[in-house]
């Protein structure tokens, strides 16, 4: 069970690695302590517009509630993903 874990958080971390690398392009590098809190709603929908589901593939698990809170997260922004659930398709692991 433990090698099913480790694939979804290393896509997490490559999710994250390619937001920020998004972020530093679009909105240039504001130095330490910029947070996402400094961005405001509209430049998070101006990110996920230039995101292709076919560029983000999310690992999942049924039972992974962190997994649950960042698909709402995605979702919220209008983020393109695409899933794949290791609970429910073995082509995922």
């Amino acid at each position: 069970m433990p090698s099913k874990t480790l694939p979804t958080w290393l896509q997490l971390l490559a999710i994250l690695l390619v937001a920020w690398l998004l972020k530093t392009q679009l909105f240039g590098h504001r130095g330490a302590g910029t947070s996402s809190e400094d961005w405001t709603p509209e430049q998070i929908h101006a990110l996920a517009a230039t995101v292709k589901a076919e560029e983000v593939v999310m690992y999942t698990t049924t039972e992974c509630g962190y997994c649950h809170q960042a698909k709402a997260w995605l979702n919220q922004y209008g983020f393109a993903y695409t899933e794949c659930n290791m609970s429910v398709d073995s082509r995922c692991e």
